[in-house]
């Protein structure tokens, strides 16, 4: 269960359809050969990123997809840093975040009206 105030989600495997196809033995996408892509991530993880909606999403497992994708306000990224032959070939993912707080978080009440 992902609870609904997260900020920072970080899951071994990518959710459904983001960063999580995998290709051919030669490298190339299924598309090159007329096939439809072979995409190996979560649709329950998918679906409840899409309720919880936190500001980043940070995974790996499908080596193939390291990179990063910004879908419906969250930012997803694939930290995997070998290859397929599990090799360290991708370089390493470095992720600047602040949270920006309102003054209704500062405060801790939000049913009340905050100071300017």
């Amino acid at each position: 269960m992902i609870p609904e105030d997260t900020d920072i989600l970080v899951t071994h495997g990518p959710p459904y359809e983001i960063l999580d196809e995998v290709f051919a033995v030669d490298g190339s996408s299924y598309r090159d050969h007329g096939m439809m892509p072979r995409y190996v991530g979560c649709v329950d993880l998918a679906a409840r990123i899409k309720e919880v909606k936190p500001d980043l999403h940070i995974f790996g497992h499908i080596h193939s997809g390291h990179g990063q994708k910004h879908v419906n306000g969250v930012s997803h990224y694939n930290a995997s840093i070998c290859d397929e032959m599990y090799a360290p070939s991708n370089p390493i993912t470095i992720i600047e975040y602040e949270k920006e707080t309102t003054k209704q978080e500062n405060n801790g009440n939000k049913n009340e009206p905050q100071p300017e």
